[in-house]
């Protein structure tokens, strides 16, 4: 089944369902996956899906087995089929945790993984060999998983934040770090102070303001710097035990969105205090990296948002087994839809969705069960996709207002324009990209800093083309 993620047609009114799952076939201990990325494999010249997360026992996914004991990370690509390309397992003993494999990234050319190790214990990554006292990790690869370097630090590495000029990232709540590339070495380090609670949604994100910044939710603060390290603003939080925060997230223009949870008790951003719990709140970040509004969603947890066209969609969880995605207006928060999914940790899209999690109880897709492994209770790691039949894009969405060619493109493409527009560059997995600014009439784009692939370009009006950009 052909499962590459192109954006579907807006409005249409499809059933998404759970397809294609992947997932752990041995062991009786937890596994979880932690975090995805698309990529284009320049040495296949295929779109690969790849994925990161911890385990604590026998790893299989179909193609190789890992025994437990070495390596408590696990890194694996797949064809868009679901089929295992590759896959290995690195770092500290594999009873260290599930939290090993944080965060994972991709610039156009390379993978970089980060996550936590055990500092009690030598790390191994590919035979190169972390001595203890490091409690974090940043590698680099190459999309068909050949280690370039690894990179060993003080503490854990939450979030790094990749695209094809730059890599930062989170260490340990107390360093924002911009790394060399090509090299791994610090080019700066920026003070930061994190609650070190919940590290999985302390993220860094893109927002576009009145400069280019670079969010970071901490937990106890909202922190914005620049791409020379500078902070330049924060928003204070102050939360009850348990509460939670999401990742934030770009949205097309020029707002951002993140939302908090709690059980009880009250919740304060930026010196406004919200109650009625439980309950989620999704709040606005504007140009000026300020709260805009924060409005209430629901009583339930919200783990991701995932904005598209004029609708949010919500990673939620209603109890600890109950995973959905809700689909909701962006202008009012009413409920469009909702699809049951496994508790996911991480997902990807827009209109169609890449998860990552784990499951604890049988899963059934198209017709299929999905046994866990050893009727084990433990969380067991999971990959699946959310779509519809309908997967493609609507080609007459652009309503002749904007046109390119050749199409495909090899770095150079002209577009047509029957107005002044903004066009907002995204993958196939709905990842933000960039924005192309171009005038009414024919404009030639340079697109040698955008990586292969699908590349989806919206205009200000919402008009939608696709443009195949290939690698020379």
């Amino acid at each position: 089944m052909y499962i590459l993620l192109a954006l579907a047609k807006p409005g249409y009114g499809q059933d998404l369902q759970l397809r294609t799952l992947i997932h752990n076939q041995k062991g009786i201990s937890a596994s979880v996956v932690n975090d995805m990325t698309y990529a284009h494999d320049n040495y296949s010249n295929t779109n690969v899906f790849y994925m990161t997360g911890g385990r604590t026992d026998t790893l299989y996914f179909g193609a190789l087995i890992h025994n437990p004991g070495f390596g408590g990370i696990f890194l694996a690509g797949y064809d868009r089929y679901g089929n295992e390309l590759w896959s290995k397992v690195s770092g500290t003993t594999s009873n260290s945790g599930i939290e090993m494999g944080t965060t994972l990234g991709w610039d156009g050319n390379h993978l970089y993984n980060a996550g936590i190790l055990d500092p009690a214990y030598p790390a191994n990554f590919d035979g190169m060999i972390l001595g203890p006292g490091h409690g974090g990790f940043v590698a680099k690869y190459s999309t068909n998983g050949l280690l370039h370097w690894v990179r060993g630090f003080e503490h854990g590495i939450y979030h790094l934040h990749v695209d094809w000029g730059n890599l930062f990232i989170n260490h340990g709540d107390s360093e924002f770090m911009e790394l060399n590339k090509q090299t791994g070495e610090t080019l700066y380090s920026t003070n930061i102070t994190g609650d070190n609670n919940d590290i999985l949604t302390h993220s860094i994100s893109y927002h576009e303001g009145l400069y280019s910044y670079l969010a970071l939710n901490l937990g106890n603060n909202i922190s914005f710097i620049g791409f020379n390290g500078e902070l330049e603003s924060s928003i204070p939080i102050e939360k009850p035990p348990g509460a939670k925060f999401s990742p934030l997230v770009q949205s097309f223009g020029w707002t951002s969105y993140g939302s908090f949870y709690a059980d009880s008790g009250t919740v304060v951003l930026d010196g406004v205090t919200y109650g009625n719990m439980p309950q989620s709140y999704i709040y606005e970040l504007d140009i000026y990296n300020e709260v805009t509004s924060c409005r209430e969603a629901g009583p339930y947890k919200i783990n991701q948002i995932l904005p598209y066209n004029d609708y949010l969609y919500l990673v939620c969880e209603y109890d600890q087994n109950d995973f959905r995605m809700v689909k909701v207006y962006e202008s009012t928060l009413e409920q469009v839809a909702s699809y049951p999914i496994f508790p996911t940790r991480k997902a990807m899209g827009a209109d169609q969705f890449i998860l990552g999690g784990y499951h604890t109880s049988p899963i059934v897709a198209e017709g299929l069960e999905f046994q866990r492994p050893n009727n084990s209770d433990q969380p067991n790691a999971m990959m699946g996709f959310l779509v519809s039949s309908h997967v493609g894009i609507d080609e007459e969405n652009a309503r002749g207002r904007v046109s390119i060619h050749p199409n495909p493109s090899t770095h150079v493409a002209t577009i047509i324009s029957l107005m002044d527009t903004e066009l907002y560059v995204s993958n196939p997995i709905g990842q933000h990209l960039g924005i192309i600014r171009i005038r009414k009439g024919s404009n030639t784009v340079d697109l040698s800093s955008w990586p292969a692939g699908v590349l989806t370009l919206r205009a200000d009006d919402g008009s939608v083309i696709r443009l195949m950009h290939r690698a020379p």
